[in-house]
């Protein structure tokens, strides 16, 4: 009876084959499970993948450099003024000359000569140093144009090196994404892979045992 009792327990819990509580949806369960897992990396691989790394322009010229460029182009004395000015007192000198009563004709005539001569001197000493000076407006310009040109150049550099750091922070921060993506994905397949393994390790153990069952089984039925 002792027997008969287990024998009737044994096939009440082994019924059509299977262990207690055991659940023939796992594998399914084990597919859904990871296949989202799967399915999320897949998004965020694409996701990182149809990303625009950021390269943004901050270079900014100027607004004021060519206006002073000009200012500075533009400086330059007119000697004509001058020159005139110079014949207008020459003319004068010699007015006064003429009027003068207490000379003779030819001292008239020295005098008009010196005054001449004095205006062609002051003339020439004014050409002079309004050439120097035209000159040093032209170096000027020219220092300034060198300077513009270096202080710009080193602006747009500096620009430029900023705006590649971003850039490549942009694209590493893309990559990484891709790279996460990539990883979940296979660590979601070497999931279910391993889970696949022991699930189908189970099933081996769960046979052999079913086997020893079933011979337990006959040898109590014999």
């Amino acid at each position: 009876m002792k027997d008969k009792g287990m024998l009737k327990k044994t096939k009440g819990e082994y019924k059509c084959g299977k262990m207690p509580k055991y659940l023939d949806g796992y594998q399914a369960s084990n597919i859904a499970t990871h296949g989202l897992g799967a399915l999320a990396g897949l998004y965020q691989y694409l996701q990182a993948k149809n990303d625009t790394p950021y390269r943004p322009n901050t270079y900014v010229a100027n607004p004021y450099e060519g206006k002073a460029l000009d200012i500075l182009a533009g400086l330059n004395i007119n000697q004509y003024p001058i020159m005139s000015q110079l014949r207008n007192a020459e003319a004068r000198s010699n007015y006064a000359l003429n009027k003068s009563g207490g000379l003779s004709g030819s001292q008239k005539y020295l005098g008009r000569i010196a005054n001449t001569r004095n205006t062609q001197a002051s003339i020439a000493d004014a050409l002079m140093k309004i050439q120097e000076q035209n000159n040093a407006y032209k170096a000027q310009y020219g220092n300034a144009l060198m300077q513009a040109g270096a202080q710009s150049a080193a602006n747009r550099m500096n620009a430029l090196r900023a705006d590649n750091d971003v850039y490549m922070r942009s694209a590493a921060a893309r990559q990484q994404g891709m790279q996460t993506g990539l990883y979940n994905m296979q660590n979601s397949l070497q999931s279910w892979l391993a889970n696949m393994f022991k699930y189908n390790q189970f099933k081996d153990t769960l046979g052999l045992y079913r086997d020893d069952q079933v011979k337990n089984l006959k040898s109590l039925l014999s």
